[in-house]
């Protein structure tokens, strides 16, 4: 077994390599989260952030506007349109009627209204199928709608990063660690740290302790 002063000199070594390893992945992560300022909004979302920014803000209908598919469709598109139509998650999705009040005026059975909050977004160009005078929401135009949410929650999450990394992310220093290991000695005092839980063939009256505080400056 080493010495009991070369056990003691690497237990303070790999303390003090832990302590500093430490610094320097934090050090490593701060870096990380300021280059990633750069990145465009949408790399700070999730699609079920997306998903869920959705299903809050345009809520699903309850039911299919059939009046307005009444009005615009041939009785038998129409039905088999009602026969597939489900509620759903979100009325943000393809081939739904997309009833905004610039297409069925402010008395609309429902609306899209907060599409034009969305940045980058305006709903006069979404690309959508007409049936009739009657518009549906495109698979194109549900991607466009998701990009603007992407882009709305990730700019604000990206903006919250900016603030935190200009006005001084704090850096960890590690200043104290603490020891305490439990130590097997022989007669010539050399040592080994052991659990001293598990030791077996292990005498008692051969284990110690070696408590330490190290002060880092």
């Amino acid at each position: 077994m080493p010495s009991l002063s070369t056990v003691v000199s690497s237990l303070v070594r790999d303390a003090a390599a832990g302590a500093t390893a430490g610094e320097r992945v934090a050090a490593l992560d701060r870096s990380d989260l300021e280059d990633r300022l750069s990145d465009p909004p949408e790399s700070f979302v999730e699609e079920s952030e997306i998903d869920a920014f959705l299903r809050e803000r345009f809520p699903p209908p309850e039911e299919p506007p059939i009046d307005h598919l009444t009005k615009a469709l041939h009785p038998a598109v129409r039905d088999r349109y009602l026969e597939s139509w489900q509620p759903g998650e979100t009325a943000i999705r393809p081939y739904e009627v997309f009833l905004h009040p610039a297409d069925v005026g402010e008395d609309g059975q429902r609306r899209f209204e907060g599409l034009e909050r969305l940045p980058g977004l305006d709903p006069a160009d979404l690309p959508l199928e007409r049936r009739g005078d009657l518009p549906f929401l495109t698979p194109e135009a549900v991607g466009r709608i998701r990009d603007a949410a992407a882009n709305a929650i990730g700019t604000r999450r990206r903006d919250a990063i900016r603030t935190v990394a200009e006005s001084g992310i704090p850096e960890p220093v590690v200043e104290d660690v603490e020891m305490d290991v439990k130590l097997a000695i022989d007669e010539d005092l050399d040592a080994r740290a052991i659990d001293a839980r598990a030791a077996t063939g292990v005498e008692s009256q051969a284990v110690c302790s070696l408590s330490a505080r190290m002060h880092f400056r």
